[in-house]
C-alpha cells in the first residue's frame, strides 16, 4: 500500500467487513468510556478554565482532522469530478455537524451552547457506536476510516465531558437559545436536503442528515413501515430525549 493509496483510498481494494461490535469497535468504545471516567475524575473539582482546557485539546484534535480531511478531498482530482466545494467544505451528516459544535463550544463558552452541543452530540455519537456506518467496516484502516473513528470517538468523549464536568447547565427557564439553535439546525438540514447541491446534476448536498425522509436506515432498523408513524415516534423521541437533560438536571439540583 502506498501513501497515496492510504490517503486517497484510490485504486485500492478495501473490502467491507462485519466490523460492528468487532474487536476494534469494542476496544475503541472501552477507551472512550475510560477517557470520560478518567478525565471526569481528574478535573471534576477543577475550575471552569481547567475544564475548558480539556475541551480545547479535544477541539484542537477534531479541528486538525476536519481540516486534514478537507485538504485531502480538495487535493484529490477524483473528488472534484463528482462533487463541488460545498460538499468538500461544509459539515453535512448529523455527526459532522455535531463535531463542529464540540469544536466551537469551548471558544463560545456559553451555557446554552454547551447545552445544545451536548444534547445533539451525545445522541449522534451513541447512535454511531450502537450501529456504526463507517470507520470499522473495512478490512484496512485507510485515512477515511481513521478520520471517522477518531472524530466519532472524540465526539463521544467531548459531549459526555460537557455533562460530567458540569460545563452545561440545563434550565427550563433559560431554554430560548437552545430552541433557536435547534430551529437553525432544522433550517440548515432543509437547505442541505432541498436547496444546496453537491454536483452539476443537482443532487442534494446531503440526502438525509438526521434520518427523517422515507425509507431511511433508522426506519428500516426499527422496522416501522409507515413513514407517517415513524415521524410521529421520531418527534416524540427527540422531545423526550432532549427534555430529559433538563428534567434530571432539575431533580439533581433539588
Amino acid at each position: 500500500m502506498t501513501f497515496r493509496q492510504w490517503i486517497y483510498g484510490e485504486d485500492f481494494n478495501n473490502p467491507r467487513v462485519n466490523g460492528e461490535w468487532g474487536t476494534l469497535h469494542i476496544i475503541t468504545l472501552i477507551l472512550c468510556i475510560a477517557l470520560v471516567v478518567g478525565l471526569t475524575f481528574v478535573f471534576r473539582k477543577k475550575d471552569d478554565k481547567a475544564k475548558r482546557s480539556v475541551l480545547f485539546v479535544i477541539a484542537g484534535i477534531l479541528l486538525f482532522f476536519e481540516i486534514a480531511r478537507r485538504i485531502v478531498n480538495a487535493s484529490n482530482p477524483i473528488t472534484f469530478t463528482k462533487y463541488n466545494w460545498l460538499w468538500v467544505l461544509l459539515p453535512r451528516p448529523g455527526c459532522a455537524i455535531s463535531v463542529w459544535l464540540i469544536i466551537l463550544s469551548p471558544f463560545i463558552d456559553k451555557k446554552w451552547f454547551y447545552n445544545f452541543a451536548s444534547i445533539l452530540s451525545i445522541l449522534c455519537a451513541v447512535i454511531f457506536f450502537a450501529y456504526p456506518g463507517a470507520g470499522f467496516l473495512n478490512k484496512y484502516i485507510l485515512f477515511e476510516n481513521l478520520y471517522s473513528i477518531v472524530t466519532h470517538s472524540l465526539l463521544l468523549v467531548g459531549s459526555f465531558l460537557i455533562v460530567t464536568l458540569k460545563l452545561a447547565k440545563y434550565n427550563y427557564h433559560n431554554i430560548k437559545n437552545e430552541l433557536i439553535s435547534f430551529g437553525v439546525l432544522i433550517l440548515y438540514s432543509v437547505l442541505e436536503m432541498f436547496v444546496l447541491t453537491k454536483n452539476d446534476n443537482g443532487d442534494p448536498l446531503e440526502l438525509d442528515p438526521f434520518y427523517t425522509l422515507a425509507n431511511n436506515e433508522v426506519q428500516e432498523i426499527v422496522g416501522i413501515s409507515s413513514h407517517a408513524l415513524y415521524l410521529v415516534l421520531y418527534s416524540i423521541f427527540i422531545v423526550v430525549y432532549a427534555s430529559s437533560f433538563y428534567f434530571f438536571s432539575r431533580k439533581s439540583v433539588k
